[in-house]
């Protein structure tokens, strides 16, 4: 049996019901680890040198090998010939840099103390500072992704710092450009004036607090006092008498 059509009302949709929800904030992924500046640059010298030039590794250290020759130092002229031949062996590249071999001043000797036969261990004559390991086994991006430098993470800070006043200031964009509300307008007032009126100093006393004062409001400047820029040809000479002055005009 057919039921008649239904007469009821049926409240209709708003246009924004059928739109999908806002896509979420997207964020940025920014390095875990960080590592000091010098051993940050050095890993990416490495990185390029790898996988954008990989003949540089050899060309250096035919270089090397090239100048331990003309030093005729017999130490530095095997070491040199030994990273030569790891080198132009196929299959056994490094990714490390060459670096001048410095010891051959004392033909490859180990140094003795003064006034003593008994040769100086070198453990005794250098301590090696302990430098945090870098795994340089992997592409430049991935690199990047997981390391960054001392002076990357301070710029970081600073730019969250400008994005939150910034996002402070436009505040209607992310509400929906709804008007805010009356508590919201109170206490934005209420942290305005405090941020700009009052500041939290040391009190000097050493109890563990801070105390509230008055901001300074003074200007980022030295102390000066007002100066004109009258010379004396067009103005009256500073520190004349006025008794001088009327006996030159009595005497016009």
């Amino acid at each position: 049996m057919d039921l008649p059509p239904t007469q009821a009302l049926v409240r209709k949709r708003a246009d924004t019901d059928l739109m999908p929800p806002p896509p979420p904030t997207k964020k940025i992924k920014r390095p875990k680890k960080v590592i000091d500046e010098d051993a940050y640059t050095d890993a990416l010298s490495q990185i390029i040198a790898r996988d954008f030039f990989p003949g540089l590794l050899e060309t250096e250290t035919k270089q090397e090998y090239l100048d331990a020759l003309e030093s005729k130092d017999a130490a530095w002229i095997s070491n040199a010939g030994q990273r030569l031949q790891r080198v132009m062996t196929p299959g056994r590249h490094t990714s490390q840099t060459p670096r001048r071999n410095t010891s051959h001043t004392n033909n490859g000797r180990t140094p003795s103390a003064y006034g003593a036969d008994t040769p100086v261990s070198a453990s005794t004559t250098a301590r090696e500072v302990p430098v945090p390991a870098v795994d340089t086994n992997m592409s430049l991006a991935s690199f990047q992704a997981k390391y960054t430098s001392e002076d990357n993470e301070s710029f970081y800070k600073l730019l969250d710092k400008q994005n939150q006043k910034k996002a402070e200031k436009y505040a209607w964009i992310w509400r929906g450009n709804k008007l805010p509300s009356k508590q919201m307008i109170k206490q934005a007032e209420v942290e305005a004036k405090i941020a700009t009126t009052r500041s939290l100093v040391d009190d000097g006393f050493k109890r563990d607090r801070l105390a509230i004062k008055d901001k300074d409001d003074r200007p980022g400047r030295p102390d000066s006092w007002n100066a004109n820029p009258r010379n004396g040809l067009m103005f009256e000479p500073e520190g004349v008498d006025d008794e001088c002055l009327g006996f030159r005009e009595g005497a016009e």
